[in-house]
């Protein structure tokens, strides 16, 4: 698939939140309001998400479209963010189970990856490394020790308070440690994010996010006492 342009990505971004929400396939009417722009304009942006593969379009009869006359409502190809999401889990893992690459070139490949993430559940995912990336050895290895890091280490069902707080405890975590100024606002932009996409994942894709959280804590804190 081609990449995104930051507009484009804003339009898909919309689909996928207002699908999130409700369920339902979104009609371009309705992404033109959210993002203030003309129905034309929304029109031709999610017809070109279309052609790109990240959206797929049905006909339906609409309430004001007469009878006989259809329109066309847009819903994010599923399939498309499932696989991204197995992708990004395999890949971060992976990377993390070995010694190349190492953590700084896995931090810039996440941030460079990031925004044009199309999946929730792997957008999620990848800031959770990134900031985990971002902590030190010498805290890190001690992150396990805070009651938020317990909490969302339990067998329980995922704590979205937890959830939510951990991008803003980790990135605390980096700015005592000095992080660069780009970095550190690049993170904060994307713990931003963070919070939105967290909001459209339901129960299981919170579980799933949770156990994700537990292997990355694990092989972080691995390679952080090999090392």
């Amino acid at each position: 698939m081609s990449d995104l342009t930051p507009r484009q990505q804003q339009f898909l971004n919309q689909v996928i939140g207002l699908y999130q929400a409700t369920r339902e396939p979104v009609h371009y009417s309705t992404v033109a309001d959210r993002l203030g722009v003309g129905r034309t304009t929304a029109y031709e942006m999610l017809r070109t998400l279309h052609d790109k593969g990240y959206l797929s379009a049905e006909y339906t009869l609409g309430e004001d479209s007469g009878p006989g006359r259809s329109t066309v409502v847009f819903r994010p190809k599923s399939h498309e963010a499932d696989a991204e999401w197995e992708r990004v889990r395999a890949r971060i893992l992976s990377a993390l189970g070995r010694d190349e690459p190492s953590d700084q070139e896995l931090l810039q490949d996440i941030l460079q990856r990031l925004p044009s993430s199309i999946s929730p559940l792997a957008y999620c995912a990848q800031v959770m490394t990134a900031l985990m990336l971002s902590v030190q050895g010498e805290f890190r290895s001690r992150l396990d020790e805070h009651e938020l890091i317990q909490s969302l280490l339990s067998n329980n069902l995922p704590d979205t308070p937890s959830l939510n707080l951990l991008p803003g405890f980790a990135l605390g975590l980096s700015f005592r440690e000095r992080a660069n100024q780009e970095l550190r606002a690049r993170l904060f932009e994307y713990t931003q994010e963070y919070q939105r996409r967290l909001g459209h994942l339901d129960t299981q894709g919170r579980v799933l996010l949770q156990d994700f959280f537990r292997s990355l804590l694990a092989q972080t804190q691995t390679s952080t006492s090999e090392g």
